[in-house]
């Protein structure tokens, strides 16, 4: 039987990084959305698929304590378990400041022993936004080629980064490195 997978999106670049690890998606893209059509739109989606992913980490952490369908995935809870393997302390990029709060606040409660640093690139989420996603990458790609001749062990928590750590370095961990591709037939 052939899963049905859909994901919701808070920007249009996240449908990419899905795309690559499953087949036959239905994406949804919502930009700037609260609570209540966060859950409106997870429940719709749960009822046309067998796994809905939701891809934007300020989505999460605004849907934080609800009742969600059991179809929903949060895409930053595999990557929490895959956080907490590590021993070395960890530095934490992130561009988009929304996301931080709620990430840090939803990685503690999980009960996650990380030891971590957060380092914000400034002006990379505004790039993105307008449509410049290459050189949102490009800023993003600099900053993370600085950090890795540190020597630090590093993490990109958003979605939308996972393109810029790949071209940095493999050792760069991302959300994509926490799911199971599936290719349907």
């Amino acid at each position: 039987m052939t899963a049905r997978i859909a994901c919701l999106h808070a920007h249009r670049s996240n449908k990419a990084y899905m795309d690559s690890l499953f087949d036959d998606i239905e994406h949804v893209v919502k930009p700037r959305i609260r609570k209540a059509e966060i859950l409106t739109t997870l429940a719709a989606l749960s009822e046309q698929a067998d796994v809905v992913y939701l891809t934007c980490t300020d989505y999460i952490a605004q849907i934080e304590g609800e009742a969600i369908p059991s179809t929903v995935v949060k895409i930053d809870a595999p990557f929490f378990a895959l956080l907490a393997q590590r021993t070395v302390p960890q530095t934490l990029i992130f561009t988009n400041t929304d996301t931080i709060k709620g990430t840090i606040a939803r990685l503690h409660k999980a009960g996650r022993q990380v030891n971590y640093e957060i380092i914000m690139i400034e002006r990379a989420y505004e790039l993105l936004l307008n449509g410049h996603k290459k050189a949102h990458d490009a800023l993003v790609q600099e900053k993370l080629t600085e950090l890795v001749a540190t020597g630090r062990t590093l993490a990109v928590a958003q979605l939308s980064l996972v393109d810029a750590a790949r071209s940095v370095d493999d050792t760069i961990y991302h959300p994509l490195m926490s799911i199971t591709p599936i290719q349907n037939p």
